[in-house]
């Protein structure tokens, strides 16, 4: 069965974490970095990481989940992944 997620490219990744603080607003309704998504960069040393947390339900309110919808370099988009 293929499930929809969350979709990272790394080498497209400024490590702003705008995902994080879009997620986060959706949730809890305040810009926070605690969230579902958690991007993890330290551009001297290695690519930028993407965590799911299992919490991510892709905002099913809308057509977009917030994380995408907020990434200002196109670094997320919707994928998919057997389960």
């Amino acid at each position: 069965m293929l499930r929809e997620t969350v979709a990272f490219e790394p080498s497209l990744c400024s490590g702003c974490q705008a995902c994080m603080l879009g997620c986060a607003f959706r949730r809890m309704r305040v810009f926070t970095k605690e969230s579902s998504i958690y991007i993890e960069a330290n551009h001297l040393f290695a690519e930028p990481k993407m965590i799911l947390h299992p919490s991510c339900d892709m905002c099913p309110e809308f057509e977009t989940p917030m994380c995408i919808e907020f990434c200002p370099t196109g670094a997320l988009r919707l994928g998919r992944r057997f389960c």
